[in-house]
């Protein structure tokens, strides 16, 4: 349809702008003809003698009658002046007739009735002449329309032949263009089919993977669900086992001198009655005596080392650092067990590197630790030698101290028990050993505690060899308690420049704590909720995030410390790896389990111990690493 539409406008223009180009051609031909007759008749007028002039400027007259009436006039009068002066019988009528006409033309009625008088009087004598005339400009008229008629169909044919030519052109560049716009509609209309199917198998797929998905993930989910409510139960149980071992050597370390003291009444009255007895010379009530005064110091020398363990895993051990002879330290040991040894048969060797600087140690420990090693090698071994040496080693600044015996040895699962508790092995293998093997223990535990290393080599039937690595002056000692389960109070105030953000709205507790915690860093307070929310989205846009959060339980309404903390972790999600701590004036199990549960990672009850906290400090920021 719309084809037809285009071929019928298109023919519409075709037919106006030939018959305009007709016209045009027609005009621009006619008036290129006269133009070329007017040149010939003036040319040929300027020739012709007198008696010829009229004729050519009448006809000349009558070629500018339509186009330049004032050349027109001008040649009438010029026809009219020379038939006058030349032969009469050229007729001249036709000149008045057009002078009348022109004048009549141009509202001048008088001249126009002469010249019309004028020419009445000449048509008679001219009728023959104007008949003549009137015939040769006939026959020149219709050759000129001829000639023209010709040239106009010559280029009506070539117009034709060009805006036909540009028609199919056009129609032919149309059609392509039709054909080519059909076929990228059917392209489009495919690929667009082809898009859906593919979306559709999208959507299909996706959701035949989200249910998978969903199915995979759903059994893990429960599992994580429980592994989280194991994992709080065994923080919850350790959180017990803790405080069950604290209290049980907290009690063992505060009722060092209630134990002591009626041990040493036992042993003193021990002492003066074997003394007495001696004198009266009872020998049975003096064995007797003697008896109880070395049970005494077999029970004084046990509940020394538990009470020291138990102090050591209570964290109520302090290191009094100083610089220390190691040849007095042996030699003081040398003196108490020499003689045992030689009473045993025993070789006793002491050999020490004269180049062996100070040791940097708590002298008193020390000490401890060589009279618990050397009781050991003596009590144990029944022949052979027990021998002492110490080197240095210059490179690592550490004295090398060696402890070997030719005992019995001591078996590797055995040993391993002894490092880490205070069992010794079966209970045959005790009572052959008369002890419950707590000396080695407590020995490591000492060496570590003054920053050295304990190490032992054994072996059933071949001697017991113990090293320790003790640091010298000048060395940076870190105590390495922190190895074993419970964390050492020497230690924690050696924390660091810490962060920590402690919200109490009491003010005297406020500088109770921020004195308590100012060596382990710096101290943030706030004194309610907001004011800790306020303080703590300070800091976080800042870039700062506080390392241990310390938080009283009773706040001023709407706040508490459960409610506080947990508005910190889900704003600031940071805040989950920070350690939380609540400090509370509740110490039942019920409210601790409670806190624990809430998401807290440890409480302390009021009134505060100072040790403790910082122990608590230390604990959690290296578990938190």
């Amino acid at each position: 349809m719309r084809f037809y539409i285009l071929v019928f406008v298109f023919s519409l223009i075709l037919q106006g702008n030939v018959g305009f180009a007709q016209s045009e051609a027609r005009e621009m031909k006619s008036l290129s003809s006269v133009t070329l007759t007017i040149d010939s008749l003036e040319n040929l007028a300027k020739k012709a003698s007198v008696s010829e002039k009229p004729e050519f400027y009448l006809q000349l007259a009558h070629l500018y009658h339509t186009f330049n009436q004032s050349r027109s006039i001008e040649y009438c009068r010029m026809a009219i002046h020379f038939r006058n002066d030349a032969d009469k019988t050229v007729p001249i009528s036709e000149a008045y007739h057009m002078l009348a006409d022109f004048f009549k033309k141009d509202n001048r009625p008088d001249s126009t009735l002469i010249y019309r008088q004028k020419a009445i009087q000449q048509a008679g004598a001219e009728g023959k002449a104007k008949q003549d005339v009137l015939f040769a400009g006939y026959q020149a008229k219709k050759l000129a329309n001829s000639e023209t008629g010709s040239q106009n169909m010559l280029f009506t044919k070539i117009v034709l032949g060009i805006l036909l030519t540009l028609f199919l052109i056009v129609l032919g560049v149309w059609l392509r263009g039709t054909s080519r716009n059909r076929l990228l509609k059917k392209k489009l209309n495919e690929y667009q089919t082809n898009l859906k199917l593919l979306s559709d198998k999208v959507e299909e797929f996706s959701q035949q993977v989200d249910a998978e998905v969903a199915k995979q993930i759903d059994p893990l989910n429960q599992k994580l669900i429980k592994a989280r409510q194991r994992d709080l139960d065994l923080r919850k149980k350790l959180k017990q086992l803790e405080e069950s071992d604290y209290l049980k050597n907290a009690f063992l370390g505060s009722m060092s001198h209630d134990i002591r003291t009626p041990l040493n009444g036992i042993l003193g009255f021990s002492s003066l009655l074997e003394t007495e007895l001696a004198v009266m010379g009872n020998t049975q009530l003096y064995e007797f005596t003697s008896n109880i005064e070395q049970s005494g110091i077999q029970l004084t020398n046990l509940l020394d080392n538990i009470i020291d363990i138990s102090s050591i895993e209570a964290n109520m051990v302090e290191v009094a650092w100083q610089l220390e002879r190691f040849d007095q330290i042996v030699k003081e040991v040398e003196e108490t067990y020499a003689r045992r040894a030689k009473d045993k048969g025993l070789v006793f060797k002491v050999k020490i590197d004269p180049d062996l600087p100070e040791l940097k140690v708590d002298g008193k420990k020390l000490t401890k630790v060589m009279s618990l090693l050397i009781d050991n090698a003596v009590k144990f071994t029944d022949k052979g030698f027990v021998t002492i040496s110490a080197s240095y080693n210059q490179q690592k600044n550490r004295a090398v101290i060696q402890i070997k015996d030719t005992g019995p040895g001591i078996e590797s699962d055995i040993l391993k028990a002894l490092l880490a508790s205070f069992q010794y092995g079966p209970q045959g293998k005790a009572q052959i050993y008369q002890g419950k093997g707590i000396g080695i223990t407590l020995a490591h535990r000492f060496v570590r505690l003054l920053g050295g290393d304990f190490s032992i080599t054994s072996a059933p039937q071949a001697g017991t060899t113990i090293v320790l690595t003790i640091p010298c002056e000048g060395d940076q000692v870190e105590s390495n308690v922190n190895d074993f389960e419970n964390v050492s109070l020497t230690a924690a105030p050696e924390l660091g420049r810490l962060s920590i953000f402690i919200v109490e709205d009491d003010r005297m507790n406020r500088m109770v704590l921020e004195k308590m915690l100012r060596s382990a860093g710096k101290i943030t307070l706030a004194v309610n909720g907001d004011d800790a929310l306020n303080q703590i989205e300070s800091a976080h846009i800042q870039g700062n995030i506080f390392q241990v959060m310390l938080f009283d339980m009773q706040l001023p309404p709407p706040w508490d410390g459960i409610t506080l903390m947990k508005t910190v972790k889900e704003r600031i999600p940071e805040y989950n790896s920070v350690p939380f701590i609540v400090q509370t004036a509740f110490a039942m199990s019920g409210d601790k389990d409670h806190y624990i549960s809430a998401g807290f990672d440890d409480y302390i009850s009021k009134p505060i111990n100072k040790t403790e906290l910082l122990t608590m400090i230390q604990k959690h920021i290296q578990l938190k690493k």
